[in-house]
């Protein structure tokens, strides 16, 4: 069985590889963000362990689904929203 932590390093691992072909480094935020990120993506990983440990979904289903994210990115996002200088 995956442990939490586990997902939550693979989802982190995937979500800096979007946000640097967003063209943003999100090792460079404030530690307010990052803990509140971490926080964030630890109650996610909680429901994919239950979700895995009863069945519903597997870890090569979680893996191709997030890679799937990390691969498939909007990469022509603008760096500011319209109308924000």
């Amino acid at each position: 069985m995956t442990t939490i932590a586990t997902y939550v390093q693979q989802m982190r691992d995937r979500q800096a590889v979007i946000a640097r072909k967003l063209g943003a480094d999100i090792g460079q935020v404030d530690k307010q963000t990052r803990v509140q990120n971490v926080a964030t993506l630890v109650l996610i990983a909680a429901v994919i362990k239950t979700l895995v440990d009863k069945g519903v979904i597997t870890d090569a289903e979680l893996l191709a689904t997030l890679n799937a994210a990390r691969d498939d990115v909007y990469t022509d996002e603008p760096a500011e929203p319209p109308g924000i200088p």
